[in-house]
């Protein structure tokens, strides 16, 4: 009798740890797309869980917020930097005997 009820419980710690593994494996597969640019998809999260499924579900919302305030902070940046033109292309040199490169963009640099 003891070894039937330790087989059944081996039997379903196996399964339950094949249940939970999955998810997170394909959840670690979709954070991995989602760092290369790709968008993170929650319907391929597949689990009878419903705490995956919220837990996916998250991750999406929260991947699409990302994406969209990345855009927001590009098109701000873009809006902000002057054309390159106007540009310096070199910062003048120190008139010390230093030599380094000045931060500052006034006619007398100094270090």
């Amino acid at each position: 009798m003891d070894l039937l009820v330790l087989l059944i419980l081996v039997l379903a710690s196996a399964t339950l740890l094949f249940n939970v593994s999955r998810p997170f494996r394909q959840l670690r597969a979709q954070i991995a797309s989602m760092r290369e640019g790709d968008r993170f998809d929650a319907s391929r999260i597949d689990s009878r869980y419903l705490e995956f499924r919220a837990l996916a579900e998250t991750l999406e919302e929260t991947s699409d917020a990302l994406r969209r305030r990345a855009e927001e902070l590009r098109v701000q940046t873009d809006a902000r930097s002057p054309p390159r033109s106007t540009r310096p292309t070199s910062w003048p040199r120190c008139r010390t005997s230093c030599g380094r490169r000045s931060t500052r963009s006034s006619a007398s640099p100094i270090c």
